[in-house]
């Protein structure tokens, strides 16, 4: 068995943009406006150019669940979301402070990331 992280295999989850603000960083298509968070040499909708860009930090969860296997190095049990994040791509995102699947159509914010690397995102406050 191969461990991909001797021959420098690219962690493939989305990551910040920067510290100080939770946006995630990616790319979007100049010609559909396709956007991705992964590089990638050309758009695959429709081959045109990508160029730089952020998404969030708000979103809305498409799907939610709480994990309750243990996983080495990972707090159980933890709840997870797929998030579409406005006008961006969808990502896997650990939920804070929260084990319980977040409803479909919640309306979230990214907090940051967690001590192993993952998107954190916590549920807005009503307004």
């Amino acid at each position: 068995m191969v461990n991909v992280e001797t021959i420098g295999t690219p962690d493939p989850r989305p990551r910040l943009a920067s510290r100080d603000e939770p946006v995630v960083a990616g790319f979007r298509c100049g010609a559909c406006g396709y956007p991705a968070f992964q590089p990638m040499p050309d758009c695959p909708v429709c081959g045109g150019a990508l160029a730089e860009a952020t998404f969030g930090p708000s979103g809305t969860v498409f799907a939610s669940t709480c994990l309750r296997v243990r996983v080495p190095g990972r707090p159980s049990p933890r709840g997870l979301s797929y998030v579409d994040l406005d006008e961006g791509p969808r990502v896997l995102a650990e939920v804070s402070a929260d084990v319980s699947p977040l409803p479909v159509g919640t309306r979230v914010v990214l907090t940051g990331v967690s001590a192993q690397g993952d998107l954190r995102v916590r549920a807005e406050e009503a307004s």
